[in-house]
């Protein structure tokens, strides 16, 4: 990759926040989740319980981000987080899918 699509590539993924939910299937309750940028200086957010503390902090996390991105972001992640809080429902407005990326 050259010069010029790398410094394209690290732009667009400097604007993401990657999240990824652990959901108990038979209560579709979140029990953890892990959030991650590409900025070196910001620590990635592990979190193993949902409480109001746990989603307070990831709601704080995502602010400024443009994208969130995962894998079948949309069709899971995305539905569970807004089930969850309603503050949520803004990380749909232009979400990136990575199973729709994939060939």
């Amino acid at each position: 990759m050259n010069k010029v699509a790398n410094t394209r590539q690290a732009d667009i993924l400097g604007r993401c926040v990657s999240i990824d939910l652990e959901v108990d299937p038979e209560k579709a309750r979140i029990f953890a989740f892990a959030a991650v940028t590409l900025n070196p200086g910001t620590s990635n957010l592990v979190v193993n319980s949902t409480g109001k503390t746990g989603l307070h902090r990831l709601d704080l996390f995502c602010q400024g981000f443009d994208h969130v991105i995962g894998h079948n972001i949309l069709r899971h992640d995305l539905p569970h987080l807004a089930a969850a809080s309603a503050r949520f429902v803004a990380l749909a407005d232009a979400p990136i899918d990575t199973l729709w990326l994939n060939p």
